[in-house]
């Protein structure tokens, strides 16, 4: 993850997406997907009692599965079937929102007391590089807190199943969470939701 110093704070190269003014930062190699996975994220279906994000279209091809129950408080995300076996998580949170843009490709970085606020310069505010198809204009959450560091690997690398912890990251002398994805897992859109609300 590179960085660039500035008078009030720094710039990280990365992808920013929030829900409810807490965000993830999408890091990794150029290529490894963190606009793709922004993306699929801005792009799930909205959540009961939720209005649809303007501008974000539902991804093609990819069909509601019926039948899939909700976790206690937390609405069934269409497309994200339950594991047999597996029993509902209890106290798990609502999830009242949807995914926002906070910057894509470059997140400027600034420390406010105990908290990093993550926001986009603003040559590149609201707009997002869609592979294939160009930069594209979107909604944008225009500040928000870094509750979580997503390291982006390749499908080969092994994720501990059941961490105990986080490792950490240290930006401007505060440790951040950082969790190991997989970039086009189908489940890491509704992994990152929920990791943004421990």
């Amino acid at each position: 993850m590179t960085s660039i110093s500035t008078v009030t704070g720094i710039t990280l190269h990365g992808t920013a997406i929030a829900i409810n003014g807490r965000a993830a930062l999408l890091t990794g190699t150029s290529g490894s997907g963190k606009s793709d996975l922004a993306l699929r994220c801005l792009a799930m279906p909205a959540l009961p009692g939720v209005p649809a994000l303007p501008g974000v279209p539902a991804l093609p091809g990819v069909p509601a599965l019926p039948g899939v129950p909700a976790l206690p408080g937390v609405p069934a995300l269409p497309g994200v079937p339950a594991l047999p076996g597996v029993p509902a998580l209890p106290g798990v949170p609502g999830v009242p929102d949807r995914f926002e843009l906070v910057a894509d490709d470059q997140v400027l970085v600034t420390r406010d007391g105990c908290d990093l606020i993550l926001s986009a310069p603003g040559a590149i505010a609201g707009k997002l590089e869609v592979r294939g198809v160009g930069i594209v204009d979107l909604p944008v959450s225009r500040t928000s807190r870094l509750c979580l560091v997503a390291e982006l690997v390749d499908a080969d690398t092994p994720i501990e199943r059941l961490p105990e912890r986080f490792e950490t990251r240290n930006i401007l002398g505060v440790l951040v969470p950082v969790m190991q994805v997989k970039p086009f897992e189908a489940s890491t859109p509704a992994k990152l939701a929920v990791a943004l609300r421990l």
